[in-house]
């Protein structure tokens, strides 16, 4: 940072952060949408399983979750997952998708829009950890 002219404070890092930029908000989503679209349900199934804490193999994908049993598998992933599926009608191929895909932070939107986003996540981190 200092051979840049700047302070070596004010270097953020962002790690884990999938960008997805489009020339208009609109153009962003649609990317994402496209990249979300390529994700395939049996890809997400082990990723479900685990996060549930069942093995939802056998399940009929096509249908909606059905009631799983309480397990030792973390509640509060557990039932953000299902309250997901049961508040959205959500089919077990359409959690299996979401779950399959890039589960981290997320910013969709243009060039101003993300560069906007990235410095009001930098200073949150920011003022949580000083």
């Amino acid at each position: 940072m200092v051979a840049y002219g700047r302070s070596p404070s004010a270097l953020k890092i962002l790690p884990a952060v999938l960008v997805i930029v489009g020339e208009t908000h609109a153009e962003a989503e649609e990317n994402k949408a496209l990249l979300d679209s390529l994700v395939h349900a049996e890809s997400g199934m082990p990723n479900l399983s685990i996060r549930l804490g069942i093995d939802v193999s056998s399940f009929d994908l096509d249908a909606p979750l059905p009631e799983i049993a309480e397990t030792n598998q973390s509640q509060s992933s557990r039932a953000g997952l299902v309250e997901l599926a049961r508040r959205n009608n959500l089919t077990l191929r359409q959690l299996a998708t979401l779950v399959g895909g890039y589960g981290g932070l997320q910013m969709v939107g243009t060039a101003d829009e993300i560069a906007d986003t990235m410095h009001s996540y930098a200073d949150w981190v920011w003022m949580r950890t000083a």
